[in-house]
């Protein structure tokens, strides 16, 4: 008979197999039906076709910094080659008047995009979860978040829920390293990443805080002296946070009276239809609803991780 244990540990070889196969398991789930609704205009949050627009324009200027502006950028790289395929095709620039499915292909491109940062996600969650604790809690966690309904379901579609993740999750991983090297390029690699994330939704500037909580663990809690505090290699790293974020969002600064307006309205407006109140762009109001987006049983087992690895000594 099949033995499930005496197969996941046995050797290393098996922990590569099973890896592989939930990353291209991963892979099916995620692009699997990308094609259905392609045209943006079913889904208004997408970001695809404002990119093209962008594209159109000759422009790196973004339409609005509701939504800070790197996967824009992003996105418009990654439809370039499709993009010189039709001016090469069509010998015109107008390719994409004479094109009958341009956009629904910058759609798919867009959201494929998605579907790659997912599945590298998939994978930082492994590294991050087999570094904190062991081969075996890696292979679960990749295995629990390759089939989490909500992240595959954002995955078929070009918003910026998965890059952001995948960004925080980098950044995460490089505070692993971090701490468990002493190696600072992986502090200032983490910050790095951060201000990327920020740059690519708001609400994740709040990754600061644990890159700069892994600073003093990495110190001794208890060795913490006012100088550790203040010391010069912190402030570095958030200089490095903004300067990842101002490289994503460049406009921020050359545009920056445009900046602050949207992003004030994003933080501190609330819009109302039919009753209803739209705290969509609300990270607290996220943060709230955690047991319903995730699901009772699921954000039960998150609770419980988080209270165990925060018991158990490393």
């Amino acid at each position: 008979m099949f033995n499930i244990k005496k197969f996941t540990t046995s050797n290393i070889k098996n922990f590569k197999l099973l890896l592989t196969i939930i990353l291209i398991g991963s892979f099916i789930l995620m692009s699997l039906g990308i094609e259905n609704g392609a045209d943006p205009r079913w889904y208004p949050d997408e970001l695809s076709e404002r990119a093209i627009d962008m594209l159109k324009k000759r422009t790196m200027q973004p339409p609005f910094f509701e939504i800070p502006s790197l996967h824009f950028y992003i996105l418009m790289f990654a439809n370039v080659p499709y993009l010189l395929f039709l001016y090469f095709k069509y010998n015109s620039t107008h390719f994409f008047k004479l094109e009958p499915n341009f956009l629904a292909m910058t759609a798919i491109i867009s959201r494929l995009v998605s579907v790659i940062m997912g599945v590298l996600t998939v994978y930082f969650v492994y590294f991050i979860s087999k570094k904190s604790h062991n081969e075996k809690a890696g292979i679960i966690a990749a295995a629990l978040l390759s089939v989490t309904m909500g992240f595959i379901f954002h995955a078929h579609l070009s918003t910026n829920d998965v890059p952001v993740t995948f960004f925080i999750t980098l950044s995460l991983l490089f505070c692993i390293q971090f701490v468990h090297s002493n190696n600072y390029r992986f502090f200032f690699l983490a910050t790095l990443i951060s201000g990327l994330s920020t740059s690519t939704k708001y609400t994740a500037a709040i990754i600061i805080f644990p890159i700069i909580l892994s600073y003093f663990i990495n110190k001794r809690l208890s060795s913490i002296t006012i100088s550790i505090i203040f010391d010069k290699r912190i402030l570095i790293g958030v200089i490095i946070f903004l300067f990842g974020f101002i490289l994503g969002t460049p406009y921020a600064l050359l545009k920056i009276s445009d900046f602050k307006i949207d992003v004030t309205k994003v933080f501190l407006s609330r819009d109302t239809y039919k009753g209803f109140v739209d705290e969509g762009y609300s990270w607290k109001n996220n943060v709230a609803n955690l047991n319903i987006s995730l699901g009772l049983p699921l954000f039960t087992l998150r609770l419980l991780g988080l209270l165990y690895s925060l018991y158990k000594p490393t």
